[in-house]
C-alpha cells in the first residue's frame, strides 16, 4: 500500500505529494476546527437565550412595570368614572402582559363610544382616550331610545333620560333608518324650533308637528321651507276663521288642508 497521496494544489497548479500520515493529521485538524466552531456557536446561542430569558422574566415580573395609574381622557366626568371602574381590574397587572386590543374590544361592547384608543406609557401607566357619541334625539315608543346624529342607539330605557335633547314620538317600524337626521338638525337649530314642540314621526307622513291638537305633516325634506309655508298659511286661515284638522305639506308645490267640515286643496 502506498505511503503517499497525490493532492492537486491550487497554489502551485500541480499535484503535490503528501504522506498519508500528514493527510490524516490535516483531516483531524479540520474535524477539530468544526467541533470548536459548533461549541462556540452553541455557547453563544445558550448565553443569548439565557440573557433574553432573564430579560423577559425581569420585564414581566418586575414591580416596576406593574400598572399603577390609569389615565382616562373623556369629555364627561360620568364617562371617566365609568371607565375607571371597568378598567380598575388592570391595576397591579404587568404592563407588558396587557393587550390594548383586548381592552378596546371590551369597551366597544358599550354603545356610548364612537372611538376608543388604548396605549401604554412605560413604566406603569395605561392611557385610554375615548370619543363619545353625542346625544341628538330621544325617541319614544314603548321605551325611550337615545340616539346620535348617525342614527346609532346610545342607550335605551323605560324611563325618560335626563338629557336636554328634542323628544320625538314614533309608532314603530324601521324608524332609525327613516328619520331625516340632517333635516331635523337644521330644523332644531333654526328659529322655528321651540322646546315645547310636540313632534312625531309617522309613516308615511314623516315628521309631524302637533300644534293645538292639529297635525302638521312636513314629510322628510325641506322642513324649514315647509314650516315657513305653514306659518304663512296659518296666518291666512286665522284671518278667514277657518278651522282645520290637519295640513299636509309633504309636497313642495302644494298643501292639502282638511277643514273641520271637509277637504280643501290649496
Amino acid at each position: 500500500m502506498s505511503r503517499y497521496t497525490y493532492v492537486y494544489s491550487t497554489k502551485y497548479g500541480a499535484y503535490k505529494k503528501i504522506s498519508n500520515g500528514e493527510k490524516a493529521l490535516k483531516k483531524k485538524k479540520n474535524t477539530l476546527r468544526k467541533i470548536a466552531k459548533f461549541l462556540i456557536f452553541t455557547l453563544i446561542f445558550s448565553f443569548s437565550f439565557l440573557l433574553v430569558f432573564k430579560l423577559v422574566n425581569y420585564l414581566t415580573t418586575s414591580p416596576s412595570f406593574e400598572v399603577k395609574k390609569i389615565r382616562i381622557n373623556a369629555k364627561s366626568q360620568r364617562t371617566e368614572e365609568m371607565l375607571k371602574e371597568i378598567t380598575s381590574k388592570y391595576i397591579g397587572k404587568n404592563l407588558f402582559l396587557i393587550n390594548p386590543y383586548d381592552i378596546k374590544d371590551e369597551l366597544k361592547k358599550l354603545p356610548e363610544f364612537k372611538e376608543i384608543v388604548v396605549r401604554k406609557e412605560f413604566p406603569s401607566t395605561l392611557i385610554l382616550t375615548v370619543e363619545e357619541k353625542i346625544p341628538f334625539l330621544m325617541l319614544k315608543n314603548h321605551k325611550y331610545l337615545l340616539i346620535d346624529k348617525n342614527g346609532d342607539v346610545i342607550k335605551t330605557s323605560f324611563k325618560k333620560f335626563n338629557i336636554d335633547v328634542p323628544l320625538i314620538f314614533f309608532n314603530g317600524g324601521d324608524v332609525l333608518n327613516l328619520i331625516p337626521y340632517d333635516e331635523l338638525d337644521k330644523f332644531i337649530h333654526s328659529r322655528y324650533y321651540k322646546k315645547d314642540m310636540i313632534i312625531y314621526f309617522i309613516e308615511p307622513f314623516g315628521i309631524t308637528v302637533l300644534e293645538n291638537n292639529k297635525k302638521i305633516f312636513l314629510g322628510k325634506n325641506n322642513l324649514l321651507k315647509k314650516w315657513d309655508h305653514f306659518l304663512a298659511l296659518k296666518k291666512e286661515l286665522k284671518q278667514s276663521n277657518t278651522e282645520f284638522e290637519y295640513i299636509d305639506l309633504r309636497f313642495d308645490d302644494r298643501a292639502y288642508l282638511m277643514p273641520v267640515q271637509g277637504g280643501l286643496n290649496e
